[in-house]
């Protein structure tokens, strides 16, 4: 595709993007394997195109802090997020090890965390840092 029409196609796309329909449906669980294969925090990942937020909404229930809602979101725009009022985090071990038990099929397995899981986890924070504060680009 010719570069300008390239251009112009990303520019529509920015300025059209919507949430996708079934993002209000978000997954319940994510299996094992995809778990692994996904959220394993390296800074530049091969073959992974997707972006997936685990949430858990919480309130208080007579002043007991309780989980409203929960799920998984796929390939949703962080700057938007963030805008909108939403705290964006890269994970750190104690969120992998809660996101597996919450947000997995485990099946009874426990986290496992890989070499380097701390490292990368402060280097990407820092990424993000970058990309939310870079409203420009």
């Amino acid at each position: 595709m010719h570069l300008q029409v390239w251009r112009k196609v990303t520019e529509a796309w920015r300025e059209g993007y919507t949430l996708k329909p079934w993002s209000r449906n978000p997954m319940e669980r994510l299996y094992h394997d995809y778990f692994y294969f996904h959220f394993y925090n390296l800074p530049t990942p091969k073959h992974r195109n997707g972006c997936y937020i685990c949430y858990q909404v919480e309130g208080t229930k007579k002043h007991s802090r309780m989980p409203l809602l929960r799920g998984v979101f796929e390939n949703q725009g962080l700057r938007k997020l963030h805008d909108a009022g939403v705290h964006v985090a890269i994970m750190s071990y104690y969120e992998f090890k809660h996101c597996l038990n919450d947000f997995v099929f485990h099946q009874g397995r426990s986290f496992c965390p890989w070499n380097d899981l701390n490292k990368n986890s402060k280097n990407l924070s820092n990424t993000l840092e970058d990309i939310l504060r870079n409203q420009e680009d």
